[in-house]
């Protein structure tokens, strides 16, 4: 009985240690959910090798052409302004397809939305996997007279908003969309333009925006500063420029500007990575 004491002792201190120890672990996964909200290429890119459904924060970007992006509601970018969107039913809609690798496109798409004419924003051969019943809306349905119909589907509504408002994009035949999925989330895409209407009278803040795109090249559009000055009007809670290079190959996307993007709540995704959605609705 004279040890008593000692083995209570000893045991006290192999529970502390071994209490000191799951701390320690615990302190080190929790950690690791702020390396998912990627603000750079380079913490966007160092996530490749990561399971992308580990965090549930709603913003982990990984590798986008796996087969698992289909797994989850996801925003691909594709280059240029060209998205791959998979919604919560696993629908599948491409936005502006033209941008990106063969792979990308492999998905049968249910919907296919297009801003406007030109070339690198209407390039529907990229989508040669169409399931049955898939849609193709483009500027002629989304604006009419000047008036923007809303389209409703099962997995999604489609609101067509303004683009345009310069000497290159005319307001009569460009159009943006905001699509809101059935989890809650909320999508914009600039489509090529300027500061828009929309944007000024608060027509676009109202619509709760999580995630919008903006086209930023400087040339054919609005530039940075602008774009930026758009986003703060807007208020979304998230804003990745994107149509932010006048090249038309390659990658399509210029990582230093991005970087460099001034809005509020920027986040960088560049080609090939995947936004996975948080169910939120």
């Amino acid at each position: 009985m004279k040890h008593t004491g000692s083995t209570v002792v000893t045991i006290a201190l192999l529970v502390l240690a071994l209490a000191f120890s799951g701390c320690s672990q615990e302190t080190s996964t929790s950690a690791q959910p702020s390396q998912t909200t990627a603000s750079s290429p380079s913490a966007a890119e160092s996530l490749g090798s990561q399971d992308p459904f580990s965090s549930t924060s709603g913003e982990a970007l990984a590798d986008g052409p796996v087969e698992s992006a289909l797994a989850k509601p996801s925003i691909m970018y594709l280059g240029q302004t060209s998205v791959r969107i998979v919604t919560p039913e696993g629908k599948v809609v491409y936005v502006d397809p033209y941008a990106g690798e063969d792979a990308w496109y492999g998905p049968p798409a249910d919907l296919i939305l297009v801003t406007h004419a030109h070339f690198d924003h209407n390039g529907l051969d990229r989508v040669a996997n169409r399931n049955e019943g898939c849609r193709v809306i483009t500027q002629d349905e989304a604006v009419v007279d000047g008036e923007h119909p809303t389209f409703e589907f099962g997995y999604a509504t489609v609101v067509p908003v303004q683009a345009g408002f310069n000497a290159n994009h005319d307001v009569g035949s460009c159009v943006g969309y905001v699509i809101e999925l059935t989890d809650g989330n909320t999508i914009y895409l600039t489509g090529d333009t300027s500061t828009t209407d929309d944007m000024r009278d608060g027509t676009l803040a109202a619509m709760g925006i999580d995630y919008a795109f903006w086209c930023a090249d400087g040339v054919y559009n609005m530039g940075a500063a602008e774009a930026a000055d758009a986003a703060r009007m807007v208020g979304a809670a998230h804003n990745i420029p994107y149509h932010n290079s006048t090249t038309n190959s390659g990658e399509m996307f210029d990582r230093d500007a991005a970087e460099a993007f001034g809005a509020p709540n920027a986040m960088v995704v560049v080609p090939g990575k995947a936004i996975y959605l948080q169910h939120h609705g």
